[in-house]
C-alpha cells in the first residue's frame, strides 16, 4: 500500500522476490525479524547482464593490463577509467567465471559485477511562494500526487531567504548533477548551466582534449554522447535530473517559476541513467544508472573541477569497492559529496534485506542504501524532512489515509549512517519542456543540501570537502519534530536522534558556522573500533546506540571462538568481519557468488539474544567483531573471544 503513495521518481530498492515473505499475520517486531531471517545467499543484486568491473595494480603497466584481458577473453567496454576497466564476458562464459578468472592474476586488484543504481527523487519568481523549503511563512503549497494545496508550519525551512542577503554563490562554484540528465534549455535553468570554456559547440572536435566531443554543458555517460536528456520515451524517471537541478539552481530574479537554493552556482550535467527493463517484460519502462557510467562521471567531475557532487540514486544492501573508491578520490581532490539517504522508509545503520509489513509481496524495508551509506569524511548523507519539521511523509498519502503513520512515511534515517535532514516533500522544481511539479523524496532533499553547500563554498572556496559537510551539520536546526519516527504499522519508535545531528539544515547559519569535527568517529563503525582482550561487557540500543564493534589481532591458522550473550529475550546479533574490511555490513559482489572472499565471516540473524561461531582465522590480522540491536530492542551483553 506505502508504494502507492510514493512518488514515480522515489529511488528504488534493489529486491528479490526469494526474500519476500508473506507475514500479514504476523506482529509487527516478528514480521521484521522473519524477514532478517531471509538467506542472504538468496539475494542477489541486478548488475548489467554479462559486464564486470576490474580494477587493476598499481604496479601493473597499461600494455599488462591489456594481455590480462586478451587473456581472458573479455572485450574492453570502456577504460582505463584510471586503474579500471570495464569488461564484457565472452559468450558462454558467465560474469562470476570472468570474476575468478581474473582475479587469479596477480595484476588484478580486484574485480566485480557491474552493478545498477537507482534514482531516489524573496525574489520575484513567480513560483517562489510555493517552495516552502527556502521560506515557510505558513503559506499553502501544491502537494505531489494530488490537485490538493496544503498549510506549512512558519520557520520549517532552510532560512534560504535569510542566506541570500549573504551569499547567493558565484559562477565559480560548480555543482555537478550525477542523475537522469537535465533540460539545459529551460528557461530557469539555462544561465546557470555550466559552460567548458575549452570546447567550441557542434565541431566534433575534442578540443580540450579531455575525450570527449562537444562537451559544453557535460557528458551522457549511459550512452557516451554529448546529449543530455533522453530524446524520446516515457520513461520513469526521465525528469528527475531537471527537477533536481532547479532545487539546486534554478536562476533567481528572472521573474519566471522557481528559485535554486544556490542560485549564482554553476550546475554540471554528468547523466549517468538509460531506460532499462526493471520488471522483465521486455519493454524499456524505468531510467537506471550502473557503475560503470558512474565512475566515469566521477573522473569527469574530478578532471573539470566539480566542486559538489549531488547524487540523488541508490540501492540497497550492496556496496562496490570500485564506487567506494572513486569516492573516496573525489574527496581527496576537493568534492563534497552529497547523496540521498533513500526512500525505503528504513534504517541505514542496520542490515535489512526484506520486511513485507502488509503480507503484498513489496518490501517495505531495504537497507543500507549506498552511496549514501559509506563511511567517509566528506560524504554527506540526507534524509528528507516536511513542512512541520517532521521526518518525512508524503503528504497525499497523509491525506487520504488521515495518518501520518505507516504507510506514508518514506525516508530512511540512520544515527550513525545519516547526517542531515532536509525538505523532501511537496518540492516544487523544472521539469523538462519548461513545465514544473512536485515531487517527495531524498532525492529531493539531497540537493537542497547541495545547494548549501555550494553556498558555503562561494563564502569559503578554501574549505575541504570535511570542513563544508562540517559547517552544514554544526549549523543545523533541530526541531521537536524530527524526534518522532512513524516507519512501524501500529508500533510507535521512541524519542530519538534519528540522524547524526538530529538536525534539519540552516543555509543562513552554514555559511559561518564552525568547521570543527563535534560529531567524531563512535564506535558503532569499522573506523571506531574498540579493541579487545578476552572479554567485553556493553550495551546496544536502537535506535541511538545500534552498533558497537571490536577489533582484535588473530594469528592465521589458529582456531577462534566467539560467544555473544545477551540479556534476556532481546533481539541481539553478532557479525565477524575479516581484515581489510573498512564498512560494517559490507556485503559486496563477492557475498553473492561462489567464489568466497566475501568480507563477512559470519553473519547472525537470529532472533535472540545469543550467538556462538567458531572459526580459523585463514590469514593473520584485525578481525572485527560487530554486536546489533535489532528494530526496537535494547539490551546489555557480553562478548568473549577465546583462542581454542
Amino acid at each position: 500500500m506505502r508504494k502507492l503513495c510514493v512518488a514515480v521518481v522515489a529511488i528504488l530498492a534493489v529486491t528479490a522476490s526469494a526474500l519476500l515473505t508473506p507475514l500479514a499475520s504476523a506482529s509487527p517486531a516478528t514480521k521484521s525479524r522473519l524477514a532478517a531471517r531471509a538467506q542472504l545467499s538468496a539475494f542477489q543484486p541486478r548488475s548489467v547482464p554479462g559486464e564486470v568491473i576490474v580494477k587493476f595494480r598499481k604496479s601493473s603497466a597499461r600494455m599488462g593490463s591489456a594481455a590480462v584481458v586478451r587473456a581472458s577473453g573479455a572485450s574492453t567496454i570502456a577504460g582505463p577509467i584510471g586503474r579500471f576497466r570495464v569488461l564484457k564476458a565472452p559468450a558462454g562464459i558467465s560474469t562470476t567465471t570472468l570474476i575468478h578468472t581474473l582475479e587469479a592474476n596477480p595484476t588484478v586488484a580486484y574485480a566485480e559485477p557491474n552493478y545498477l543504481r537507482y534514482l531516489s527523487m524573496t525574489p520575484n519568481d513567480t513560483r517562489f511562494s510555493q517552495q516552502w523549503a527556502l521560506n515557510n511563512t505558513g503559506q499553502s503549497h501544491p502537494m505531489s500526487n494530488s490537485n490538493a494545496v496544503r498549510l506549512g508550519t512558519a520557520d520549517a525551512d532552510m532560512d534560504v531567504a535569510e542566506a541570500w542577503d549573504t551569499q547567493q554563490g558565484d559562477s565559480e562554484t560548480v555543482i555537478a548533477i550525477m542523475d537522469s540528465g537535465v533540460d539545459v534549455s529551460h528557461p530557469d535553468l539555462a544561465a546557470n548551466i555550466w559552460v567548458n570554456s575549452g570546447e567550441i559547440a557542434g565541431n566534433g572536435v575534442d578540443d580540450d582534449g579531455n575525450g570527449y566531443k562537444d562537451d559544453i554543458n557535460g557528458w551522457d555517460f549511459a550512452d557516451n554522447d554529448a546529449g543530455l536528456l533522453q530524446a524520446t520515451g516515457n520513461y520513469a524517471g526521465y525528469d528527475h535530473g531537471t527537477h533536481v537541478a532547479g532545487i539546486i539552481g534554478a536562476v533567481a530574479n528572472n521573474s519566471t517559476g522557481i528559485s535554486g537554493v544556490c542560485p549564482g552556482c554553476r550546475l554540471m550535467v554528468l547523466k549517468m541513467f538509460k531506460p532499462f527493463d526493471t520488471d522483465g517484460d521486455g519493454t524499456k519502462d524505468t531510467m537506471v544508472g550502473d557503475i560503470a557510467g558512474e565512475l566515469k562521471a566521477f573522473d569527469y567531475a574530478i578532471d573539470m573541477g566539480a566542486d559538489v557532487i549531488n547524487g540523488s540514486f541508490g540501492a540497497s544492501v550492496v556496496s562496490t569497492r570500485s564506487e567506494r573508491a572513486k569516492i573516496k578520490k573525489a574527496i581527496a581532490s576537493g568534492i563534497t559529496m552529497v547523496f540521498a539517504a533513500g526512500n525505503e522508509n528504513s534504517d541505514n545503520d542496520l542490515l535489512i534485506t526484506s520486511v513485507d509489513f502488509d503480507g503484498d509481496q513489496v518490501s517495505d524495508m531495504t537497507s543500507p542504501s549506498y552511496p549514501a551509506s559509506y563511511d567517509l569524511a566528506g560524504i554527506i548523507s540526507v534524509a528528507a524532512s516536511n513542512d512541520g519539521d517532521q521526518n518525512a511523509f508524503q503528504s497525499a498519502c497523509f491525506a487520504d489515509f488521515l495518518s501520518s503513520e505507516w504507510p506514508c512515511t518514506f525516508t530512511n534515517w540512520g544515527h550513525e549512517s545519516v547526517d542531515v535532514s532536509a525538505p523532501g516533500v511537496d518540492i516544487v522544481s523544472t521539469l523538462p519542456n519548461n513545465t514544473y511539479a512536485a515531487f517527495d523524496g531524498t532525492s529531493m532533499a539531497a540537493p537542497a543540501v547541495s545547494g548549501v553547500a555550494g553556498l558555503v563554498i562561494a563564502q569559503h572556496p578554501d574549505y575541504t570537502p570535511t570542513q563544508v559537510a562540517n559547517a552544514i551539520m554544526n549549523s543545523a536546526d533541530h526541531p521537536a519534530g524530527l524526534q518522532t519516527l512513524n516507519a512501524f504499522p501500529s508500533t510507535p519508535a521512541p524519542t530519538a536522534d534519528y540522524t547524526v545531528t538530529a538536525g534539519r539544515v540552516n543555509a543562513a547559519a552554514a555559511l559561518d558556522a564552525p568547521t570543527t569535527d563535534n560529531f567524531p568517529t563512535t564506535d558503532g563503525t569499522i573506523a571506531g573500533a574498540k579493541a579487545i582482550k578476552g572479554s567485553v561487557s556493553g550495551s546496544v540500543s536502537w535506535p541511538e546506540d545500534t552498533n558497537d564493534v571490536y577489533k582484535k589481532k588473530l594469528v592465521k591458522g589458529a582456531t577462534y571462538k566467539a560467544v555473544l550473550n545477551g540479556a534476556g529475550t532481546a533481539d541481539l546479533d553478532l557479525q565477524i568481519y575479516k581484515p581489510g574490511t573498512d564498512e560494517i555490513w559490507q556485503f559486496d559482489d563477492r557475498c553473492f557468488t561462489t567464489g568466497g572472499g566475501c568480507p563477512v565471516l559470519f553473519y547472525d540473524p537470529n532472533a535472540s539474544g545469543d550467538a556462538s561461531k567458531r572459526f580459523t582465522a585463514t590469514k593473520a590480522g584485525t578481525y572485527y567483531f560487530h554486536v546489533n540491536a535489532w528494530l526496537l530492542n535494547t539490551a546489555n551483553y557480553s562478548l568473549k573471544i577465546t583462542r581454542v
